[in-house]
């Protein structure tokens, strides 16, 4: 297993070659280091020059995530964070974390300059980015150390990491003597599916039971970039659920989440505490306004069984300056 040196090493190796003069975020390639194993898939990030990054795909899964989230309408800024993987990013010293410091300090290591500091972090859907052990950082290792020798050859050669079939990747492969070579491989991408979550019949009876109000609610699920620490080994981001009234902007009604065991299954559990906050409120809305995406997806099916109109809208300003208030409050520890 390699030391937090040669990782270090490997990263400052990296930000001297700075792969992103010439590399795009789309400009993906795959590392086999395992036969019968899926690839992981390496991204290099900062043609923009703002996030100067390397980031590994962990699986098919997570690339097909990643591609599927470029075709979507509506980004909500967390659904970037759901997507497992890990990165190496160059940061500025300040904004480095005490893990991070400490670590650095123990090594005798230090960097120069603006966006020099190398910072590695795992990411999982709903929970705040860690430093991985050296054990989760082995693949990485590998990845990082194919990434130096594919980079350099994609400046002189870009068509290796363009060929004409769309569905093929360029796929570094070790053989059992560990000797490396390049493969063009298609790569069957894994469907998508929106999370759509239909009611039981006893969720249908409690909703028709309620007086139908006349009144119109903005109703929006976002993640709360402020980390909360528990017991277990990770930090999460917590999820609200809020409803705004539609015409004076009113808070009405709102709800905290968190992931489980996947954002999937939180998500599903988002229509019964909507129907909770109706239940709390005294009567269901006549119509609820979403944005479009996920939850759009997510409630159409409650809207239609519980006889409410489901408008989508892009901007919502009430809605907008509630959660920003919200946000605000609960990020200074309101």
């Amino acid at each position: 297993m390699s030391s937090w040196l040669d990782l270090y090493n490997l990263a400052g190796r990296v930000r001297k070659m700075a792969p992103w003069d010439w590399m795009d975020e789309i400009d993906i390639f795959g590392v086999q280091a395992h036969p019968g194993r899926d690839p992981f898939f390496i991204s290099v990030m900062g043609a923009g020059g703002e996030h100067f990054a390397m980031a590994m795909y962990p699986d098919i899964g997570a690339l097909s995530q990643l591609w599927a989230l470029r075709e979507v309408q509506y980004v909500e800024p967390e659904m970037v964070l759901e997507i497992p993987q890990t990165q190496l990013s160059f940061e500025d010293r300040e904004y480095l974390q005490e893990d991070d410091r400490n670590l650095l300090k123990r090594l005798g290591l230090k960097f120069k300059g603006a966006k020099a500091w190398p910072q590695f972090r795992t990411y999982r859907g709903g929970f705040s980015p860690w430093l991985p052990s050296l054990e989760e950082l082995e693949p990485f290792r590998v990845a990082l150390e194919q990434s130096l020798e594919v980079a350099p050859r994609l400046q002189e050669h870009p068509e290796l990491i363009h060929p004409e079939d769309p569905a093929s990747y360029l796929v570094r492969t070790a053989d059992p003597n560990g000797k490396w070579r390049d493969e063009f491989r298609k790569i069957q991408l894994t469907p998508i599916r929106r999370v759509r979550s239909m009611p039981d019949a006893g969720q249908v009876r409690r909703g028709r039971a309620m007086p139908k109000g006349e009144g119109r609610l903005e109703v929006d699920f976002f993640m709360i970039p402020t980390p909360v620490l528990t017991g277990k080994e990770h930090t999460f981001y917590p999820y609200v659920l809020l409803l705004v009234e539609s015409k004076q902007g009113l808070v009405v009604g709102q709800q905290l989440l968190s992931v489980e065991t996947t954002v999937d299954d939180m998500l599903h559990r988002v229509p019964e505490g909507l129907l909770a906050q109706f239940e709390r409120i005294g009567n269901r809305p006549s119509t609820l306004v979403v944005r479009p995406g996920r939850m759009e997806n997510l409630l159409r099916p409650w809207c239609e069984s519980l006889g409410i109109k489901l408008m989508v809208h892009e901007h919502l300003q009430h809605l907008d300056e509630a959660k920003q208030g919200l946000i605000e409050f609960l990020s200074t520890g309101g």
